[in-house]
């Protein structure tokens, strides 16, 4: 009896072996981010940080599996700022708490759940600090400035550009000698966005690109594909695309337009050029873009 006890035992311990889910192995991804926009109703939205000063920097505890992540506040660092309006001071950012999320790596969305404290140190005057409460912020938010999902695959958020924010309604009161001070400045709807590679700047920025040197055999139609990016933070109107060639070349569609890019956006164009008539040669065709500079493609025409 002892002997099929034992037996038991041993059967059931692996059986629930088997049955348990295995723990979930996150790796440390560390993070950069060279714009975060803070909004206020007296201070608007201002830039605090850019290319030029420290980055956000963040170390995000990944699941490579479900892209469920967790951010320790000793882990999530934003530089100190400077203001002058409505008076001279300093502030900094900081996680109240252990934030969690999850990034899509199909699609690159992102959210993240987060309890920032606002510290505002006004010199003589005091500090205050501000608990926001708990934020959603997104990849699919719209203030206080567009998101942008970060390209797909399981490397996009660590090396791609992309965007997330989130916007309020208004921050709670905070606590501190200074916080009379401070409490009207925040008493109003405002929002925190964090960005790599896109600038908040408040209008469109369009570039074009091409690749330098585009081959094809003689008589035959080249194709050269020109990109259009709208690297700006906001949606612009329809922008005209031109491949100019002289002859012997040709152009079978000159002109084509991009329906009003939105922020963040890339569209990609086809030009087909005529060869025939042309000799073995190198010629220079010129792209040209509303709102952008022009460039320069090398098509060499070969036997």
């Amino acid at each position: 009896m002892h002997r099929t006890l034992a037996i038991g035992s041993a059967v059931l311990a692996t059986s629930m072996a088997f049955a348990a889910p295995a723990m979930a192995q996150t790796i440390a991804v560390p993070l950069t981010f060279d714009h975060a926009v803070l909004d206020t109703p007296v201070t608007g939205k201002a830039q605090i940080v850019t290319p030029s000063t420290k980055p956000v920097a963040v170390t995000a505890n990944v699941d490579p599996t479900t892209g469920d992540f967790t951010v320790d506040p000793s882990a999530f660092s934003v530089p100190p700022y400077s203001f002058t309006s409505p008076v001279p001071g300093t502030a900094s950012i900081a996680l109240a708490k252990q934030a969690t999320g999850v990034v899509d790596f199909a699609t690159g969305a992102l959210t993240m759940n987060a309890d920032f404290l606002a510290t505002i140190n006004l010199g003589s005057a005091g500090s205050c600090t501000i608990d926001t409460g708990m934020l959603t912020l997104s990849t699919a938010t719209t203030k206080p400035l567009p998101g942008h999902a970060f390209p797909a695959g399981t490397t996009g958020v660590a090396t791609g550009d992309g965007a997330f924010g989130v916007g309020w309604p208004t921050l709670p009161a905070g606590t501190g000698q200074a916080c009379p001070l401070v409490n009207g400045t925040v008493d109003g709807p405002g929002g925190l966005w964090i960005s790599r590679g896109i600038s908040p700047v408040s209008t469109p920025k369009i570039t074009v690109s091409a690749a330098k040197i585009v081959r094809v055999r003689r008589h035959r139609v080249a194709t050269v594909r020109v990109t259009v990016k709208n690297s700006g933070a906001a949606d612009t109107r329809s922008v005209k695309v031109c491949l100019a060639a002289k002859r012997p070349l040709a152009v079978v569609r000159r002109c084509q337009m991009v329906a009003k890019p939105a922020a963040g956006a890339k569209h990609t164009l086809a030009f087909r050029v005529r060869t025939n008539g042309a000799k073995p040669s190198a010629y220079r065709l010129t792209i040209s873009a509303t709102g952008s500079r022009s460039r320069t493609v090398t098509l060499k025409v070969t036997r």
